[in-house]
């Protein structure tokens, strides 16, 4: 009996594995969840700095995204967020992180990443929902479901992780007051 060693069950680590899964995702689009991206947000930052690398951080929104849950119901507006969600994994390089921040607004993490260089991989996925037929989107104020976007940088516009991530907010709202379903970069004169 001294020399017995208790082996866990394979089902005990992959129930460990799916719960820590489960933790990281957000349940509805399969994205991170805020808490994770705040995590790594941290930890990227962090590693950017002490590389003297880029961090590039986009923040975005779908437009009227009331208004469509007002008229469809809140399983149609599921349905748009996991849409959304799809185009977003299928537009991020493997290795940067897309995160679904609360409600209708997500972000994407681009490591090693310039401000031109985030412009188009933004520029690309609101394109890509523009692009892309969402159920009854004709209904909306503007005729189509569309996506507003704000990006701030590292070193260049931010210096530390919560400025980043409020640099992008403030730039995504310039977005939102500004006309809707487009990309805008941070600049100082952005209150």
């Amino acid at each position: 009996f001294i020399n017995e060693v208790i082996i866990p069950s394979l089902d005990l680590a992959f129930d460990n594995e799916k719960n820590f899964a489960a933790s990281i995702r957000d349940p509805l689009t399969g994205l991170y969840n805020h808490g994770y991206f705040k995590f790594q947000l941290e930890r990227e930052f962090d590693n950017a700095k002490r590389g003297k690398s880029n961090l590039s951080l986009i923040m975005l929104d779908v437009d009227y995204f009331k208004h469509y849950n007002d008229m469809h119901g809140h399983p149609a507006g599921d349905k748009v967020l996991i849409g959304i969600s799809n185009i977003l994994k299928y537009n991020t390089r493997k290795g940067d992180l897309a995160a679904r921040y609360g409600g209708e607004e997500f972000v994407i993490l681009l490591f090693n990443t310039k401000i031109k260089e985030a412009i188009a991989k933004a520029e690309a996925m609101r394109r890509a929902i523009v692009h892309y037929h969402f159920q009854n989107e004709e209904l909306q104020p503007n005729g189509d479901l569309t996506i507003s976007l704000g990006i701030a940088n590292f070193p260049k516009q931010a210096k530390t992780a919560d400025e980043l991530l409020e640099n992008a907010d403030k730039a995504l709202y310039h977005s939102k007051k500004t006309g809707k379903n487009k990309t805008s970069v941070y600049s100082k004169s952005m209150k």
